[in-house]
């Protein structure tokens, strides 16, 4: 289970139409991983400052940072209702840190189609780099929902020494610096050298490959993988 310990303070509006503040000085955040063999992730420094407008039904995140011994996420952006539906405008970038971090810190908003299918195939690695904007309404991000606007998400993650199962059924992608770029709804997973270790032993070079994507919303997501190998079958 998860455990989350804050230290807050809210400021309420001067009158009925002004803002409500609040801060997040201190705290604990521990998220359980849902393998009984993993720790939970812990992040033991956090930082938040936003606001809610009540008149304009927006919450404003000035400032969020969550960092722990794994590693960690700043973010910043806004949660509009002030239209017909509700609008998520924000940005993420991520520090280095393990994929299992990575996992259970993307927003479970965040394109959740690809998110899943992340947690299922990516297997461990290092993710040196994360970035994540989204600029779209909220039932654009769900799976099956209406189309991203254009520009609405943009999702660019980089790893080292990674293992991905990009097909259900065969082994492993192992040791592969790997770049995956998503523009709103198609992504690319690119892989550089690597190799895939056989059930008989036997060992295959990969030169290159790519995996792509052309609807994440899609429920299940459908792929497909390109691969450069060589080796004895």
């Amino acid at each position: 289970t998860n455990r989350i310990a804050l230290m807050a303070s809210i400021e309420p509006p001067q009158d009925a139409a002004g803002r409500w503040s609040f801060a997040v000085s201190n705290g604990t955040v521990a998220l359980a991983a849902g393998r009984a063999q993993e720790a939970p992730l812990v992040l033991d420094r956090i930082a938040l400052r936003a606001a809610y407008d009540a008149a304009k039904r927006r919450i404003a995140i000035e400032q969020a940072d969550l960092r722990g011994p794994s590693g960690g996420v700043a973010l910043s952006g806004t949660i509009d209702w002030s239209d017909s539906g509700a609008r998520v405008a924000l940005g993420l970038a991520g520090t280095r840190m393990p994929v299992s971090a990575f996992k259970r810190l993307w927003p479970a908003i965040v394109a959740p189609g690809l998110r899943s299918w992340v947690d299922q195939h990516l297997l461990s690695g290092i993710v040196e780099r994360v970035e994540i904007a989204v600029n779209a309404p909220l039932p654009a991000l769900l799976p099956n929902g209406p189309s991203l606007p254009q520009d609405g998400l943009s999702i660019e993650v980089m790893l080292r020494g990674a293992a991905v199962r990009p097909v259900d059924g065969l082994p492993a992608v192992k040791d592969a610096e790997i770049l995956t770029r998503v523009v709103d709804r198609s992504a690319t997973v690119t892989f550089g050298p690597s190799h895939i270790d056989l059930p008989s032993g036997r060992r295959l070079n990969v030169s290159a490959g790519t995996f792509k994507v052309n609807d994440i919303a899609a429920d299940p997501p459908i792929g497909r993988a390109e691969l450069a190998m060589d080796g004895p079958v």
